[in-house]
């Protein structure tokens, strides 16, 4: 047993063969096998209980093809190749490191969960095969059962902080200061007008805000009252709920369609708020700071007759009618879409553009020609390019690279031609108001140029619940974190499973021809980029 490890409760009994079991399964980047388990036949009703939790866990990763959310500290076998990797993540920055840590991080009593935690985000997938089955000791009195309850959610909830996972709940971290907060610091009249629910208050994006609108939700929940903070907290979790049922998703959808067809959707309401205030705004001596975020261009694509008649005439109007727009459907095999459908679904798309232009029009009238105004976006769209359909488990192009433009009459006009980063805003916007923005990894768009020697999108964190609609669907290949570094002309991107690919995007902008296994000198070089990357990010 020179190259596994296994580590086991004292209580925990091993059925017959579960070690030869286990390892079996240790190949490629499994790195952890462990345990469905069951408790012992004792405790009365409570143990009853118990058993009854522990096979409701059982059947769930059974559900799951055996992937496991976490590796049980009653019997698991891990790699000794795994648990080096997750030191060597701790030591260089990848992975949560304090004091005394090393395999296992021992500040929470959680450190199965925490180890798992590990293990997946360096690229591993670990298992918990339905022949492995152990038996454990299950609590006897109310007061045990509940204090290692309460052991296992504190620990959890801990860990997940620790690794930035905390997706539900999660808000901008206390100790970041806004671009508003930096502008109203300085004496700016600051608003921010959003449709978005990821840009509100429920991720603690308002801050800095001195006025702060949200156009989503139902009526009499965007204002900051208690309906408002109930309704807020809640979402989240109707959400997760939703993305379970297929039928609840499909039906969300419709709902979804239907509203914005009958009302216009929320950008006209939005856009005349954001109008509104600009006007007043510019009619007093105060500078004045707006963040207007649209949502036209998103799912379910509902432009108005008028602009899909731009880009669709009647026959295809009819035809992508009938087109569902569910990008994770798609992605599970369950719906998918032809090349002649795709094409459609790309015409409504830009048709969602044309109308978020007409809005925006309304905006920069308001805004007066002598602001300084951008226009960007959070995200680009995948409509079939590399299989893929939606903003979700890529950093390729169609995602990564969004429009940016910057007008002010004191600017000078022309195309910067580096590539830049969406972060570049911050320091930019705060020397055009005549603010220092001090220290930053982020470079001014008025530099004249650019010392750093990569740029980087990443996607973290990849959601599978958003396949849990899909019973018979293995989300195994999107369950990976990316990482894109570009470099002049090339673009590295890095998996957590392992693979990598390179672009010449000069020759080769749809990303068509991966150069990884013929250009080794230059894939070399961009690893030792990621490392130093890493290294000084860490």
């Amino acid at each position: 047993w020179n190259d596994a490890i296994l580590e086991m409760d004292a209580d925990t009994m091993l059925t017959p063969r579960y070690v030869e079991r286990a390892e079996a399964r240790l190949t490629g980047k499994v790195g952890a096998v462990g345990p469905a388990y069951t408790g012992r036949p004792d405790g009365g009703l409570l143990g009853v209980l118990q058993r009854n939790e522990y096979a409701r866990f059982n059947r769930q990763i059974a559900r799951r093809r055996g992937r496991t959310p976490v590796l049980s500290g009653t019997a698991t076998l891990a790699s000794v190749k795994a648990r080096r990797s997750v030191l060597h993540g701790r030591q260089t920055g990848r992975l949560p490191n304090g004091p005394g840590w090393g395999v296992y991080n021992p500040t929470t009593g959680t450190e199965d969960y925490e180890l798992t935690l590990c293990l997946r985000r360096l690229g591993y997938r670990p298992v918990t095969p339905a022949n492995c089955r152990v038996i454990t000791d299950v609590m006897d009195t109310v007061s045990k059962w509940h204090g290692q309850r309460l052991r296992w959610y504190w620990g959890a909830m801990t860990n997940l902080r620790q690794h930035g996972l905390n997706r539900i709940d999660r808000g901008l971290g206390r100790e970041l200061v806004t671009l508003p907060q930096r502008l109203a610091a300085a004496g700016y009249r600051t608003a921010g007008f959003t449709a978005n629910p990821h840009g509100g208050r429920s991720f603690g994006l308002d801050r800095g805000f001195q006025e702060f609108h949200e156009f989503w939700g139902i009526p009499g929940t965007a204002d900051g009252g208690l309906l408002a903070r109930g309704y807020r907290r809640v979402r989240p979790r109707l959400r997760q709920a939703v993305k379970r049922s297929q039928t609840l998703t499909s039906a969300v959808i419709r709902l979804q369609r239907r509203r914005a067809e009958s009302t216009g959707g929320s950008g006209r309401r939005l856009a005349a708020a954001a109008a509104a205030w600009l006007r007043q705004a510019r009619a007093g001596r105060q500078p004045f700071f707006a963040l207007v975020h649209f949502m036209e261009s998103h799912v379910p694509y509902t432009p108005p007759p008028a602009h899909a008649r731009r880009f669709l005439d009647e026959p295809a109007r009819r035809r992508v009618a009938a087109i569902d727009h569910d990008g994770m459907a798609f992605l599970a095999g369950v719906k998918p879409l032809d090349g002649e459908e795709l094409a459609l679904l790309g015409s409504l798309y830009d048709a969602t553009i044309g109308y978020g232009d007409e809005l925006l029009a309304s905006v920069l009238a308001a805004a007066g020609d002598d602001a300084l105004v951008v226009v960007t976006a959070d995200h680009g769209q995948q409509l079939g390019e590399h299989g893929l359909v939606g903003h979700f488990f890529s950093v390729y192009e169609p995602l990564a690279r969004v429009p940016l433009v910057v007008r002010h009459p004191g600017l000078p006009s022309g195309r910067v031609e580096r590539p830049v980063q969406s972060i570049d805003l911050y320091p930019t916007v705060l020397e055009a108001a005549g603010i220092d923005p001090g220290e930053s990894p982020a470079v001014s768009l008025l530099a004249g140029s650019d010392a750093r020697p990569v740029l980087v999108t990443e996607y973290l964190e990849p959601d599978l619940a958003r396949f849990a609609r899909f019973r018979d669907f293995d989300p195994t290949p999107y369950d990976r974190e990316l990482r894109a570094l570009q470099h002049d002309r090339h673009k590295y991107i890095w998996s957590s499973d392992g693979r990598e690919e390179l672009y010449d995007l000069a020759s080769d902008p749809g990303e068509r021809s991966d150069m990884s296994a013929d250009d080794q000198g230059r894939l070399r070089a961009f690893r030792t980029l990621h490392q130093a990357w890493l290294a000084e990010t860490a």
